[in-house]
């Protein structure tokens, strides 16, 4: 049976289910990384570094968990706030030296 899915990640998904690879119909998988954090970059930079996936880009950013809800600027004062960076603009000025991807599949 060909699989969806690479060769290597059913073999490994059959050896921890102990099972074949053929009994293998299709999988739908979560991962997440399991390493604590730790600080990194040619700097030992302490900056923050932000990810945010969004699940609502089909159906429109608009929505309460798209692209354009408050989500991530709301995120982005809690942490200013926590680490001492509270004062005005702090958000702002760390959005407008940022960058975004957009990709979808």
């Amino acid at each position: 049976m060909q699989h969806a899915h690479h060769s290597l990640l059913v073999k490994l998904l059959a050896e921890e289910l102990k099972c074949a690879p053929s009994q293998i119909l299709d999988v739908e998988l979560q991962l997440c990384d399991t390493q604590a954090s730790t600080i990194a970059g040619a700097y030992e930079d302490s900056a923050v570094r932000m990810v945010a996936l969004f699940d609502h880009e089909e159906v429109g950013s608009g929505s309460a968990e798209g692209a354009e809800a408050p989500l991530l600027g709301n995120c982005m004062r809690r942490i200013a706030c926590i680490l001492g960076q509270g004062e005005e603009g702090v958000v702002e000025r760390a959005m407008n030296s940022s960058f975004i991807v957009s990709a979808g599949k």
